[in-house]
Parts: structure tokens; C-alpha cells; sequence
């Protein structure tokens, strides 16, 4: 710029201008380059804040120096040499240079100064943190930064944090940045508090602003490659034999935050969340489905992000918390926790807050005091829908509701179930937590699952075989971009037990498979400690996991806790082991509830003893009103009640000494009752004695009779159950799905044992349908190695569908009339297709589904060995005959006469003969195809058809030489015939598979496949 323009600001304007040079910088995205160091960082930093001011003087020398002595009195140092050389070079260049270009050539010449390790660096370091600290770069930096790109922010971020490291001129930049930083979350905090109908956008900067402050508390990041970390000292990799790095079923723990990957975003917006109740505001509540990852992330992700200081407040890393579960007694657990870190009386701070639940707002103050009058505590309550499960008393519950609601200054974090939603409504006090907007875990996505699985390994030292992750991922279904979010916790016991059968340092798709998939991985290890258990041991495994279950209307079967009493110590000690349930000095849990559908036997379990599950829930909530009322006696049971849970206590050692007592009031009770109301009927029955007798000697006749016939039934139902079920074990190996539907029948004919071990049994079978879900399929063809399948439909579309999993691949349109006959090229490049219309024979490209000719035939073909189509069609006189084509060029090799239409065509494997189906009389016709002579005429019985048509492969069954046809009966009959003589040989009126008594087909067949049986279409 000319001299004359120079105007003196002052120093304030100075200031101002510098600082709008940096907004500018970042507005523009400045770290765009594709490669950037920290001291690259740093030049363009400064470079940004000298440039507004210095430009306007370019040339002036007088003001030019006075102008810099303005941003730190630098005018006569190293920088401010560096500053005029770049000057004259610049107007070399470009007599009228704009900031922007002035900015660059400073930043380019700055850099490499600034990165040497001489005399002038360490000065002119020293002069550039004077000008920065001044104009205040760093904050104006990160505040201008955090709506602007991710990339940015972590490059600033990380430039920080490795030079307030490496350059002791330059440690004020980290503090700069977290005290910024800090005011900045302070800023939106309050913002988000006042302007509620922004809070939706105020929250994405606050998270932004917390994963900022992060990555600086944190360290060097990946965006810069060349930064290096401070020393520090030596560590041990970790041993990937010494612990899994997948937990199973059970959630992740805070001292397993090594393992947790995959949640690093929704753990920055948990702690962003969080961070607004250091401003004021009801507990945060965390709600997600079940299995999707709630428990883990609150304690593995959030707790140890409060530990390193995530929180804006000074000192926050060294914050109580305080982590539980309600159980069935939550004010005392409550109680008992926060009085223990307050240094006071359980007994006394219960009595207290059963009295005044708002105050535990104090008790929770004084709890969080540790060294720091400012220190506050943090109470997390994870599982919170056991408030409503295991805890019976609603004046408990409001209580519970009621202390969380009053805790501040505490901050206070509730996770619970999604499907618990509308019960947390009804407690008044969580009402505006709720109204103010619950955090909301949502399933993981496709990258972070694959974070989930393969950041653990790597952190193990583990090594994972190419395709197992993607494996995983398939059988989660998350390949579909959805999945079941209750499917988590199988992956998670699916990779632990993959780890269990590990080879070596290597996670194997071999032991994945082993271990069950992440579909039957769980019923797999509890079925496997199941049967290894002797007959006592099984019924004490039954016992004690159903004590472990409660039921809940809206909800159905949900865990609860139980005494560890419950099971034998050897029971539990597997169970524990295989990370099914979880175990602690007093108590075991089931580690989560999907074992309670994934393992067949335990659902089969919970739903059988449902009643009297719901009669032991019933039960202990009775005996505990009972004791909360002074064990008042209207409280006791009565009746059917009583006899109900007299039942189910009977000879059982898990009922509780609570319990025990209320049971022994209530039959004590009762017998007063009833020896009342005895000597209350005896007058009653001398009045009614004789009626009495007559009468029941008129209905004990009648009774008997109809008890008899009742007795009979039932002998009849349990009978024909078992005849069901065994026939459904003998159909398992062969017709699995007869299997599985033998088996239903068996159950809905009487409840035997049989029945439901045929249930059980089915339930593991690997039948898994068939394809498509509406009938209309005519014909049908398998390829040679059964991977694909061809479907031919009566409105002429042809659908391919893959054998593995029983997915459409492809339609194939064209065909105006039915498709009567399929069939796949011995090398399974192609695909033949023929109707019943003229030009009727299409050849496609199996892969692809390419149109490739259309060849003049009807109805009928079929290939040969040498890839030649054997097609019906008519001469160029009109006369039927079966054609001998080139499928690719269309091109006629011979034509074989038949003197009529046929009804289905079939060639041996051996390519020497050719067999017609002719349906005037019910002839079957053989050629000889190397000289085209006609070999035998094959006569059928009256009412008799030649449809379908196959040569059987050899060795295979049937022998050699069998021909299928349809009879009138509708099953198809068999005949064994002399390839030339045509003699029958043997013939069989129901033609069975090795394996099934099924008759098929009853629409069309196909040639068999290598080893396999011929598909039916129904």
C-alpha cells in the first residue's frame, strides 16, 4: 500500500486489527494445505495477526516499526528484520501486494526459522509468543474455530498442544487455549440454559468445543504427522494371551476403557451434556433400546472422560463419583454411598432424607468436597428401570426420583431403558429432565462397529484373519444398514469366545465359527455348561437362573438381582467364568438380559415357571408392605394367595427370610380363620349331611364316567405327542423342515417331555426356508454346484436366486407365456429358457443376466454334454422335430423328427442319448445322438405321463438308467429301464429320496445336482 494511506490507529485499534486478521485466517480455512507441521501452524498464526497491521506501512519505514512496536515492541528484533526483508522481496514481486498475499509470504518465510534449533530461532520464538500473547491469537483462534471444520479444529488443537511441550517460550499457549476454551463452554452453557428453543444447535457447538478441549488435554494427534510426543517412559505392550479385550455379555467397566472403541463421539456429546449442569439443571438422562450400549458408555466412556478432566472446571479430574444400580432398596443404597463419601452416618443421613428427600442436595455437597471447596460430585445411576422392577414401594420410588431431581450442585446422569420411558414419566420430579430432552444412545454405525472390533484386538496385540470383520458384521447384519440393537452384546460374547478358541495371536474365522456365530455363540456356552452338569447340578442351574428373572408387564422378562446364596458355588463359578452372569461379595445378575433369548433352554425355562415367577415377584412385595406397615395383619395372605405361594416356597432353599416370616404369619393366621369358620359350618353340614350323601353318589357316578373318557383323551393326545416327536427326531437329518413342523404339532398336541425336547431340538436345526414367499413357479433348475437357482413363473418371468442365502440376484423378463423348462449350460455360463410361444427358446448369460439369443423353439430344451441346446421346435415344413442348436449363433447342427409335441426333454450324462416325453399315449422316445437314430419308444400305462423327465447321474441314486413320470395319482412313479432295450426292470409306486418319505415333485423337478437332492416347485 502507498505510504499515504498510513493513518496511526493506536495501539487498541492495533490490537483489533491483528485479532480480526486471525478470525479472518481461520474463517478461510488456512490449514487447508495437504501437509502441515506445528510450526507451520504457528507461522501462519502469526502471520495472520501481523499482516492487517504491517501492510497498510508497507514501504514506510518510520511508522512500519512503530506500527510492530504496537503488537509487542518488536520493531528492532530478529522479527522485525525478518518482516523487512520479506517487505523488500514482496514489492520486488508485486508493487501493490493484499493482505492475504503479504500474510502468505510472511508465513513462508517464518516457518523454517521458526522450526530450526539455533540462537535466532529460540529469539525469534521468543518475539512471536510476545506479539501472539498480546493481540490474545490463540483464543481469538480457537473461539473463531469452533463452528468451523473438524480438520482445522484438530490441527490447531494438536499445534497447541505440541508446542506448549517442546518450546518452553511457548507452555502459555496450552493454558491460553483450555482457559478459552473453558469460557467458551461456560458461554454456550448459559446460552443454552436462556435460549431453549436454540438448544439444538448450541449443543452441536458445545460438543464441538468439548472434543476441542479434549484433543488438546490429550495430546499430539494424527492430523500431524511430524509432531513428536513428549518422552515419556517405556511401556509394555499388552499381552494378548493374558486378558480378552471383549467383555461378552457383560457391559464395560471404567477400568476397561483400554478395550472401548467405537463410542468416541457419543461419549463427547455425554460429557458436553453433562458439562450443562455445571450451570444449573435437572439430572441427565441417557435412554437407548437394550443392548445398545447405555451401561458401557456411561462407565467406560463418560466416568473415565469426568477422571481425565474432561469437565470445564478446574480440577474436575479429581471429582468423586458415585456409580449404582437401585436395586430393590434404592434410598438406602443412595444413602449408604453418599454418606460413606461424606464422612457421616448411613443410618442417620437415611432417616433424614426419608424425611426431606429434597435435601440430599446437601449431603450430596458435602460428599463431593475433597480437597477443593469447588469440587463437586457425580452420581451416575445405571440401570435405572430397576426402580421399577425390583423396587415394590411407589413411595419409594417418588422418594428415590425426588433426591436425584434436588442433587446439585451435583451432577447427576440416569440410564435407562427405552422401553421404561412411560414409567419415568409418572415420577414427577424426573418431568422436566425429561422436558428438557434425554441423551439418546443410538446403535452403532458401520464404522464404529468395526472400530468396536478390530481397535480392541489391535490393542491386544491380537491379529484378526482377513474376512473375519466383515464376517462379523454380516452375521450381525449391519451389511443391511440396520440391525437388531439388542444384537451388540451377542457380537461382544460372540468375539470372546472367538478369543477363547484363538490360534495363538490370531483371532480365526475357524474359531468364530466354533464358537457359534454371533447368532448362537451365547446358547452355545450355556448349552455347553448345561450338559456338563450331572442331573442335580442341572436342576440347581435351572432354579438358580430363574431366580434370577423377573417379569414385568409391558416389558416381559427382564433380569433382576439375586443373593449369591442362590446357586452352588461350583454352578456359579462356570456361569461366572463364561461371563454369563455377574457375581459380587453378596450378589449375582444375570450379565444382561439377552441371555434371556438367546439361549433357547432358559426362554423355554422362564416361559414354563412364568407363574411362578410372577407368584415369588408378588410375594416379595407383600412381605415388604407387610414389614413397612408394623406387619399388619390385613396385610398377610389369604385364600388362594396363600396356597399359591405355599406352592411355589415349598422345599425351595432360595426364599428369603423375609419372606419366610410373612408365610408363617399367613398360615398362622389363616388357621385362626379357619377354625372360626369351622365351627361355623359344622352346624351347616349337619343341616345339609344327607343331601350331601345322595348327591354325591349321583355325581361320583357321573364323574367317574366323565373323568374316564378324560383320562382317555389325554392317554391318546400324550401318545400321539410322542409318535410326533419321534417322528420329528427320525425327519431332522433328512426334512428338517418336516422336522420342525412335526415338532410343533407334538406340542400342540399334549406338553410331553418328548414334545418339548423335539422343540429344543428344532429350534438348533440349520433349516432355514425356502425361496421366495408366493406360489406360481412352474420349473425350476439348479447350477452344478447348487450356488444358484432358476425359477421359471406362469406370467413368463424367470428369477435367479442365489443357494447361499436365499436372496433374489436377478429377473429375467422377456417370455410372453409361462415358462415351462430351465435349465444351466454344463459350464454354468448360461442359462436356457424356453415358453410356450413361438421363438420361445431364450439363451441368457448366467452372471449377468444378458440377453444373448433367441433361438427359433418351444416349449422344451435342454443342453448337451458339448454345450449344444437340445430344443423342440418345427422344420422349415412345419413339421415337429427336436433341434440340435448352437446356443450362441443360433445356428441348426441337426434335427431330430418326432412326429408330435413333446412334454419334456432330457439328455444323459454321458451325452450318448436323448429322451422325449411325447404326451399323445403316454411314450417316452430315445435317440442315439452320435448318428441321430431313434433307439426305443418307452410305453407308459393308461393315465400315465412323461413329466417330469431325468437320466439319473451315475452312481447316484436312483441307478442308472430310472426315468421319472407323473401317474394319474399325482405322485410320481418310477420305472428302472434298459437304456436300449426299455424293458422295465423295477418300478415304484412312490418315488422317496434315501433321506425322506416326501413325494415329489407335485409341479415340476429338476436334474440333480453333484450330491444334491432335486429342488421342488410348490
Amino acid at each position: 500500500m502507498p505510504p499515504e494511506e498510513y493513518q496511526d490507529p493506536g495501539q487498541d485499534a492495533a490490537v483489533e486489527r491483528a485479532r480480526g486478521g486471525v478470525r479472518a485466517w481461520v474463517r478461510s480455512a488456512g490449514l487447508r494445505a495437504t501437509r502441515t507441521t506445528p510450526y507451520t501452524v504457528l507461522a501462519l498464526l502469526v502471520a495472520a495477526a501481523v499482516a492487517p497491521v504491517a501492510a497498510v506501512t508497507l514501504g514506510a519505514g518510520a511508522a512500519y516499526t512503530a506500527l510492530l512496536g504496537q503488537l509487542g515492541a518488536i520493531g528492532a528484533g530478529h522479527f522485525g528484520a525478518l518482516l523487512s526483508e520479506t517487505a523488500n522481496r514482496v514489492r520486488r514481486r508485486t508493487p501493490q501486494p493484499t493482505v492475504e498475499q503479504w500474510r502468505d509470504a510472511v508465513a513462508e518465510a517464518l516457518g523454517p526459522v521458526l522450526a530450526a534449533d539455533d540462537e535466532r530461532a529460540r529469539a525469534l520464538r521468543a518475539e512471536v509468543s510476545q506479539v501472539l500473547r498480546h493481540v490474545d491469537a490463540v483464543a481469538v483462534a480457537f473461539a473463531e474455530s469452533s463452528e468451523d471444520s473438524q480438520e482445522l479444529r484438530q490441527q490447531l488443537a494438536a499445534a497447541v498442544s505440541v508446542l506448549g511441550v517442546e518450546v518452553d517460550e511457548l507452555r502459555w499457549m496450552v493454558r491460553d487455549a483450555v482457559a478459552a476454551l473453558d469460557g467458551l463452554q461456560e458461554d454456550v452453557a448459559v446460552q443454552n440454559s436462556v435460549h431453549r428453543e436454540q438448544v439444538d444447535l448450541t449443543r452441536r457447538v458445545f460438543v464441538a468445543v468439548t472434543q476441542l478441549r479434549q484433543e488438546v488435554l490429550r495430546g499430539p494427534v494424527a492430523a500431524l504427522p511430524e509432531a513428536s510426543p513428549p518422552a515419556t517412559a517405556a511401556t509394555t505392550p499388552p499381552d494378548p494371551l493374558a486378558a480378552s479385550p471383549f467383555p461378552g455379555l457383560a457391559s464395560f467397566q471404567p477400568e476397561d476403557e483400554e478395550w472401548f472403541f467405537g463410542r468416541e463421539t457419543p461419549t463427547a456429546e455425554l460429557l458436553a451434556r453433562l458439562a450443562e449442569q455445571l450451570t444449573g439443571g435437572g439430572p441427565l438422562i441417557v435412554t437407548g433400546a437394550s443392548g445398545v450400549g447405555k451401561s458401557s458408555l456411561v462407565r467406560a466412556g463418560l466416568l473415565p472422560a469426568v477422571a481425565r478432566g474432561g469437565l470445564p472446571a478446574a480440577g474436575s479430574g479429581a471429582w468423586p463419583w458415585l456409580l449404582m444400580t437401585p436395586g430393590a432398596r434404592p434410598m438406602t443404597e443412595l444413602a449408604a454411598r453418599t454418606a460413606a463419601l461424606a464422612g457421616v452416618s448411613a443410618v442417620d443421613a437415611l432417616r433424614q432424607l426419608r424425611d426431606a428427600p429434597d435435601a440430599y442436595g446437601a449431603l450430596a455437597a458435602q460428599a463431593g468436597i475433597v480437597d477443593d471447596d469447588r469440587a463437586r460430585l457425580v452420581v451416575v445411576i445405571d440401570q435405572f428401570e430397576e426402580l421399577f422392577t425390583l423396587c415394590a414401594d411407589p413411595a419409594e420410588r417418588e422418594m428415590f426420583a425426588t433426591a436425584l431431581a434436588s442433587a446439585g450442585p451435583a451432577l447427576v446422569v440416569l440410564a435407562v431403558r427405552s422401553d421404561f420411558f412411560p414409567q419415568c414419566t409418572r415420577l414427577r420430579p424426573l418431568l422436566p429432565a425429561l422436558a428438557a430432552g434425554p441423551f439418546v444412545v443410538s446403535p452403532l454405525g458401520m464404522d464404529d462397529l468395526r472400530d468396536a472390533v478390530v481397535r480392541p484386538a489391535e490393542r491386544a496385540g491380537l491379529e484378526l484373519e482377513a474376512g473375519l470383520v466383515e464376517l462379523l458384521l454380516a452375521d450381525l447384519g449391519a451389511r443391511d444398514g440396520g440391525y437388531p440393537s439388542g444384537a451388540v452384546p451377542l457380537l461382544a460374547h460372540a468375539l470372546r469366545s472367538t478369543w477363547l478358541r484363538r490360534a495363538g495371536h490370531r483371532l480365526t474365522i475357524e474359531g468364530y465359527r466354533a464358537a457359534g456365530g454371533v447368532r448362537n455363540a451365547v446358547a452355545d456356552t450355556a448349552e455347553r455348561i448345561y450338559v456338563s452338569l450331572d442331573g442335580g447340578d442341572q436342576a440347581r442351574l435351572r432354579a438358580g437362573l430363574l431366580g434370577l428373572v423377573a417379569i414385568v408387564d409391558g416389558a416381559g422378562a427382564v433380569r433382576r438381582r439375586g443373593p449369591r446364596s442362590s446357586m452352588t458355588p461350583a454352578v456359579l463359578d462356570r456361569l461366572v467364568q463364561a461371563r454369563l452372569v455377574t457375581a459380587d461379595e453378596n450378589t449375582v445378575e444375570i450379565s444382561h438380559e439377552a441371555l434371556l433369548s438367546a439361549w433357547p433352554r432358559l426362554a423355554n425355562w422362564v416361559e414354563e415357571d412364568r407363574q411362578a415367577i410372577v407368584t415369588r415377584q408378588r410375594l416379595a412385595e407383600a412381605a415388604y408392605y407387610w414389614v413397612e406397615s408394623n406387619e399388619d395383619g390385613d396385610v398377610l395372605y389369604r385364600g388362594a394367595r396363600l396356597a399359591a405361594a405355599q406352592d411355589w416356597a415349598a422345599g425351595r432353599a432360595d426364599v428369603g427370610e423375609v419372606e419366610q416370616r410373612f408365610l408363617v404369619a399367613s398360615e398362622r393366621a389363616a388357621e385362626v380363620v379357619l377354625a372360626t369358620e369351622r365351627r361355623r359350618g359344622r352346624r351347616l353340614r349337619r343341616l345339609v349331611a344327607g343331601l350331601a350323601a345322595a348327591l354325591v353318589v349321583a355325581l361320583g357316578a357321573g364323574g367317574f364316567a366323565v373323568e374316564q373318557r378324560a383320562e382317555a383323551q389325554r392317554r391318546a393326545d400324550d401318545a400321539l405327542s410322542r409318535q410326533y416327536a419321534a417322528e420329528s427326531l427320525v425327519s431332522a437329518e433328512g426334512d428338517q423342515a418336516r422336522a420342525m413342523g412335526l415338532a410343533l404339532d407334538a406340542w400342540r398336541t399334549s406338553h410331553t417331555p418328548e414334545a418339548r425336547g423335539a422343540l429344543l431340538s428344532a429350534q438348533m436345526m440349520s433349516f432355514t426356508g425356502r425361496l421366495g414367499s408366493q406360489p406360481g413357479g412352474i420349473a425350476v433348475a439348479l447350477s452344478s454346484d447348487g450356488s444358484r437357482a432358476a425359477v421359471g413363473h406362469g406370467d413368463g418371468t424367470v428369477r435367479l436366486w442365489d443357494g447361499a442365502d436365499h436372496r433374489t440376484m436377478r429377473e429375467l423378463t422377456g417370455h410372453g407365456k409361462q415358462v415351462t423348462s430351465l435349465a444351466f449350460a454344463p459350464d454354468d455360463s448360461m442359462l436356457a429358457t424356453a415358453a410356450l410361444e413361438r421363438d420361445g427358446v431364450r439363451v441368457w448369460a448366467a452372471d449377468t443376466g444378458q440377453l444373448i439369443r433367441v433361438l427359433p423353439a418351444v416349449g422344451f430344451a435342454t443342453w448337451l454334454p458339448d454345450g449344444r441346446l437340445a430344443a423342440f421346435g418345427f422344420s422349415a415344413a412345419e413339421k415337429p422335430v427336436i433341434k440340435l442348436l448352437d446356443a450362441r449363433t443360433g445356428a441348426t447342427a441337426a434335427e431330430l423328427p418326432v412326429g408330435d409335441i413333446v412334454s419334456d426333454l432330457a439328455v444323459s450324462p454321458d451325452g450318448r442319448y436323448l429322451a422325449a416325453g411325447l404326451p399323445t399315449g403316454g411314450t417316452i422316445r430315445v435317440w442315439r445322438l452320435s448318428d441321430g437314430a431313434r433307439v426305443i419308444d418307452l410305453h407308459l400305462d393308461q393315465g400315465e405321463f412323461a413329466i417330469p423327465l431325468a437320466f439319473s447321474p451315475p452312481g447316484r441314486w436312483p441307478p442308472r438308467g430310472w426315468t421319472a413320470t407323473s401317474g394319474s395319482g399325482g405322485c410320481p412313479t418310477a420305472r428302472r429301464c434298459a437304456p436300449c432295450t426299455g424293458s422295465t426292470v423295477a418300478r415304484s409306486g412312490r418315488w422317496r429320496t434315501p433321506r425322506t418319505d416326501t413325494c415329489w415333485p407335485p409341479a415340476a423337478a429338476a436334474t440333480w445336482p453333484r450330491g444334491t437332492r432335486a429342488p421342488a416347485c410348490r
